[in-house]
C-alpha cells in the first residue's frame, strides 16, 4: 500500500494493506490532487449588522483566505462587492482594495432602497476558474420607515421529514445509522420531541429525538421482508410520519463513530450477497489525501481506529472506493484539532463621552491578529448573521446542503456543539466536490490573480516633439510615481495601479529638454467587474436567523438626520485644521503655503514624531506607541530608506505631499514592515537630469477602487429608547491589530448598561477568531 502521507492506523479486524489485488483503472489520488492543484480562495465579509435602517450605512470588513494553505491570501488585491435585491438582481457593484487578505468598505443606504430583503456578495476574479461557486453571499434586511406595505405571513405548517442513511446507502442485514432531518416551509429546523421507528406490524424498534435544528439519528438493522416507518411528534403536538427507503441487497458503506476524544472509529460494511471484498478508504481535503485498503474476506464489517492527530484539521472527507476505483459512499467529519481561541476584553474607564476598554490575547500567544468589532446594544435584534469567519472558511466550502446557523457550531465550542456538528455532517451526504468533475473537468487558470488595475493608453504624436516617448506618471494615493516608455506605435500599458473612483491621474512629458506642451492622451482603465445575478440556490445554504417579520418593525423616530454627507463626516480636529486629511488607506497631507516655512524635521515633530541623531550620525524617526518609541518606515518617492537621515536634508518647499500613516492597517503597500507606521514623502523634483514638465494632462478615474470612508454614527433621537436598543448602532471598528500587547479601544458612550461586542478576525498565520463578548458598563457620574 502506498500512502499519500503518513497515517497511523490500528486494525481492529483483519485488514490487508496489499494493493496488488486492486485493479487500478485510474489513479484516484492523482486525479484528486490535480483537481485541487490551483489554490482556492474564500472570502468572508464581517457585516456590522444584518438589519439596517434608512440613514445608516452597510459597513463591512473583508477577509480573504487560501484554503489549501490555511493562510490569508497574498495573491489577490481586487475584491468585487455587490448589493443585490431579493430576486438576485444587481443594484450596485464596487471594487475594493485588499491587502494581505484584508479589506474594508461600506455601501450607502439611500432612499431608492425600499424595505425588504437584500444580499451582499463578494468575489475575486480568480474564483471564475472553478465550477464550484466560492463567492461569499450574505442576506441582510433594509427597513425604510417611509414604506407602506401589507402584513403578509408565510405558513410554516408544512414539514419535510428526511431520513438519510449514513454515507448515502442503507444495507440489508447490517446495522445502519440513519440521519434524521426535519424542516418547515421556511427551511428552518423543527425539533422532534418524540420519535419512534416501527416495523410493518407496528412493532416498536427504537426511539429517538432531535436537537433544536431538527437533526438526529437512530440505528436500524434491516431484516429481509420487513418494511419500516418513522412516526415523529413535534413540539407543537403535530405528528408526521414517513416510510424508510428499501435498503440495498448488494453494496457497501461506511459508518463513523466520532465521539471518542482522541480517535475516530471507521466501520467498513458490506451485505452478505456482495461479492467484492477489497475496498479503499480515502481521507481527503483540498487536494491532499491519505488512503488505505481494506480486505473484508468473509467478514461483512471491519472497524479501524484512527488517531485524531493523523486527520486533517477541520473537515475530513471519507470516501469508500471499490476495486474498480469507483467512489461508492462518502461521509464528512470535523476534526477539532486546534483549541478554540479566546481573547480578553475588559472595561477600563469612562473618559468624558467615551468608554475605554482593553483588548488582549491569551498569555504566551505571540501571533499577530487583525480583528473587526461590531459594537451594539446588549438587547440588539439587528445582528442575525447565520455564519462567522470560521464556518465560512472551515465548513461551508465543503457542503452542498442547507445549514441553519452555521456560526452556532464555532462559537463557545463545547462537547454538545461538537455532537450537533457531527449530526449536521451525517445528514449532509456527499461533499460539494463531485467525483465526475474531479475525474473529467480539471480547472484551468484562465482568469488570473488580480493585483490592481491596468491602464492602457496611446499618445498622440506631436509634430514638434515626435521623439518624446517617455511619460511621467505623478504619484497618487495608493500608487507611486513612475516613468512610462511609449512603444513605436505610441501606445503604453501600466499594470498594478490602484486608483480610486473620481481620483485624478496626472501625466506629463519626461525629457532632458524643457517641454512646454502637455501630452495628448487617450486612456482606458481595465476593470473586470460586470453586472450579474446572485446565485439564490447558494443563499439557501445560509438560512436566515431573524424571526421578526419586517412588517412588524416600527422604526419611526429612530434617526433624526438622514442627509449626512461625506464632508460632514470628515470633521477635522483642532490639530488638523491647517491640513486637508483624506481618510483612505493613507492619511494624505497636502502641503499648504503656511507649511513651507518649516523644515521637514520640524513639521514631523509638530505631528507627534521624534527625530534624533546619535553620535555616529545615524538619525532615527520614531513615534510613541503603547509605552515605547517605535521606529517608522521612511519611503522617499517609492524607495525605502533604512536611515532616517533623509529627513534632515529636505525642506517642506521641496515636498509635494506626505503620507503620514500611523495605523499599520493603512499601510497596504508595506505590510508588517510598516506595522508601527510609515512616512511616505513625494518631492516635486523627481531625479537629477530629467525635467518634469509643469504642463500636465489630467485624467479622471470614472470607475476604480472605492475610496474608504470612516465610520460615523447616525444621529439617533435617543440612546435610551426601546427601538434604539434593538436596532441602533454604537460603533464599528474595522481594524484592530493585536499581538502580544494589550490594545486600547475607545467607543462612544451611548448610555448602555451592557454592550455586546461581535468580534471576527484572522492572524497572519491563518488562525481564526470569532467571539461574542458582553461587557457591563458601570454608571459613573
Amino acid at each position: 500500500m502506498r500512502f499519500s502521507s503518513p497515517l497511523s492506523i490500528l486494525i481492529v479486524l483483519f485488514i490487508t494493506f496489499s494493493s496488488s489485488s486492486i485493479i487500478a483503472q485510474q489513479n484516484i489520488e492523482k486525479d484528486y490532487a490535480q483537481y485541487f492543484e490551483l489554490p482556492r480562495e474564500s472570502v468572508y465579509l464581517h457585516l456590522n449588522k444584518s438589519d439596517y435602517v434608512f440613514g445608516e450605512d452597510i459597513w463591512f470588513k473583508g477577509y480573504i483566505y487560501d484554503r489549501k494553505n490555511n493562510k490569508p491570501t497574498i495573491k489577490t488585491s481586487n475584491i468585487y462587492v455587490g448589493l443585490y435585491d431579493e430576486s438576485g438582481n444587481q443594484i450596485k457593484n464596487d471594487l475594493f482594495l485588499g491587502y494581505e487578505g484584508l479589506l474594508r468598505g461600506n455601501f450607502e443606504i439611500d432612499s431608492t432602497l425600499t424595505t425588504g430583503k437584500y444580499y451582499v456578495k463578494a468575489s475575486t476574479y480568480w474564483m471564475r476558474n472553478f465550477i464550484e461557486d466560492d463567492t461569499y453571499s450574505a442576506e441582510i434586511r433594509i427597513i425604510n420607515d417611509k414604506d407602506k406595505f401589507s402584513k403578509t405571513t408565510l405558513t410554516d405548517s408544512i414539514y419535510d421529514l428526511q431520513l438519510l442513511p449514513e454515507s448515502g446507502y442503507a444495507l440489508l442485514g447490517i446495522k445502519n445509522t440513519i440521519g434524521v432531518k426535519v424542516i418547515n416551509s421556511k427551511g428552518e429546523g423543527v425539533e422532534i420531541n418524540e420519535g419512534q421507528v416501527l416495523d410493518q406490524d407496528q412493532n416498536h424498534i427504537t426511539s429517538f429525538k432531535t436537537n433544536s435544528f431538527g437533526l438526529g439519528k437512530f440505528q436500524l438493522t434491516y431484516k429481509i421482508g420487513k418494511s419500516y416507518q418513522v412516526i415523529a411528534k413535534l413540539g407543537n403536538g403535530q405528528t408526521i410520519n414517513k416510510l424508510l427507503s428499501v435498503p440495498q441487497n448488494i453494496g457497501a458503506n461506511i459508518n463513523v463513530i466520532n465521539a471518542h476524544g482522541d480517535k475516530i472509529i471507521i466501520s467498513v460494511n458490506k451485505t452478505i450477497k456482495t461479492i467484492d471484498s477489497i475496498f479503499k478508504v480515502l481521507i481527503h481535503k483540498n487536494g491532499i489525501s491519505k488512503s488505505f485498503n481494506v480486505n473484508l474476506n468473509n467478514n461483512t464489517s471491519s472497524n479501524i481506529s484512527i488517531p485524531r492527530t493523523e486527520l486533517f484539521e477541520g473537515i475530513n472527507i471519507l470516501t469508500l472506493i471499490n476495486d474498480k476505483q469507483q467512489p461508492i459512499a462518502e461521509r464528512l467529519i470535523y476534526n477539532h484539532r486546534q483549541k478554540n481561541k479566546k481573547i480578553r476584553l475588559v472595561y477600563e474607564q469612562k473618559v468624558n463621552d467615551s468608554i475605554q476598554l482593553n483588548l488582549s490575547l491569551p498569555q504566551n500567544e505571540s501571533i499577530y491578529y487583525n480583528l473587526s468589532i461590531s459594537v451594539l446594544p446588549y438587547d440588539t435584534k439587528a445582528y442575525n448573521h447565520s455564519d462567522n469567519i470560521i464556518s465560512n472558511f472551515k465548513l461551508l466550502p465543503y457542503l452542498k446542503g442547507n445549514v441553519e446557523n452555521s456560526r452556532y457550531y464555532f462559537t463557545n465550542i463545547n462537547r454538545r456543539k461538537k455532537h450537533d456538528l457531527d449530526l449536521l455532517l451525517l445528514t449532509q451526504g456527499w461533499s460539494r466536490y463531485r467525483w465526475f468533475n474531479i475525474f473529467n473537468q480539471k480547472p484551468k487558470a484562465i482568469f488570473k490573480f488580480e493585483n490592481g488595475l491596468t491602464l492602457k493608453g496611446n499618445l498622440k504624436p506631436h509634430r514638434k516633439y515626435d521623439t518624446l516617448k517617455t511619460l511621467y506618471l505623478f504619484p497618487f494615493k495608493n500608487s507611486t510615481s513612475q516613468f512610462i516608455e511609449v512603444d513605436s506605435t505610441f501606445t503604453f500599458s501600466i499594470p498594478n495601479l490602484y486608483p480610486e473612483t473620481n481620483e485624478i491621474i496626472k501625466f506629463t512629458f519626461a525629457s532632458e529638454r524643457k517641454i512646454k506642451e502637455k501630452p495628448e492622451l487617450n486612456t482606458q482603465l481595465i476593470i473586470n467587474s460586470s453586472s450579474d445575478k446572485i446565485n439564490l440556490e447558494k443563499i439557501k445554504n445560509k438560512i436566515k436567523l431573524s424571526k421578526t417579520p419586517l412588517n412588524s418593525i416600527n422604526l419611526k423616530g429612530l434617526i433624526t438626520d438622514k442627509t449626512i454627507t461625506l464632508d460632514e463626516i470628515l470633521i477635522l480636529s483642532k490639530a488638523e485644521k491647517q491640513k486637508r486629511i483624506e481618510r483612505a488607506f493613507n492619511d494624505v497631507v497636502y502641503i499648504q503655503e503656511d507649511d513651507t516655512k518649516f523644515t521637514l524635521v520640524n513639521f514631523l515633530r509638530q505631528n507627534g514624531y521624534n527625530i534624533r541623531t546619535n553620535n555616529r550620525g545615524i538619525t532615527s524617526v520614531t513615534r510613541f506607541i503603547r509605552g515605547s518609541q517605535r521606529p517608522q518606515l521612511l519611503v522617499l518617492n517609492g524607495a525605502v530608506f533604512p536611515d532616517g537621515g533623509i529627513v534632515n536634508s529636505l525642506s517642506m518647499k521641496e515636498i509635494e505631499k506626505l503620507y503620514l500613516n500611523k495605523n499599520r492597517i493603512n499601510n497596504i503597500k508595506f505590510g508588517r514592515n510598516g506595522q508601527n507606521g510609515v512616512i511616505e514623502i513625494f518631492t516635486k523634483k523627481i531625479i537629477p537630469g530629467k525635467n518634469i514638465s509643469t504642463t500636465v494632462s489630467l485624467k479622471k478615474v470614472k470607475k476604480g477602487f472605492k475610496p474608504y470612508k470612516e465610520f460615523y454614527t447616525p444621529k439617533y433621537n435617543s440612546f435610551n429608547s426601546p427601538v434604539y436598543k434593538k436596532y441602533g448602532t454604537i460603533h464599528w471598528i474595522p481594524d484592530i491589530t493585536l499581538e502580544h500587547e494589550t490594545q486600547t479601544i475607545i467607543i462612544p458612550d451611548h448610555e448602555q448598561e451592557t454592550i455586546r461586542f461581535y468580534i471576527e478576525g484572522m492572524s497572519d498565520t491563518g488562525d481564526l477568531i470569532s467571539e461574542v463578548i458582553s461587557i457591563n458598563i458601570p454608571d459613573i457620574k
